[in-house]
């Protein structure tokens, strides 16, 4: 779900100093920065667990 759309919404999270550290750089490791690399991520696996959840009236 690749979209061009600009983000105006905020998502904040807590994290320790070490996983910060591990996520830039695994984002840099790719040469992204630390919020494409999380959001790219998030998301992928997000979609991954919808596609194989089971239908529910509720969506």
């Amino acid at each position: 779900m690749t979209s061009t759309a600009p983000r105006a919404q905020r998502i904040n999270l807590r994290a320790t100093a070490l996983e910060v550290a591990v996520l830039r750089q695994a984002a840099s490791l790719i040469g992204s920065t630390l919020t494409a690399f999380i959001m790219s991520t998030a998301v992928r696996e997000a979609e991954s667990l919808l596609a194989s959840a089971p239908e529910s009236s509720d969506n």
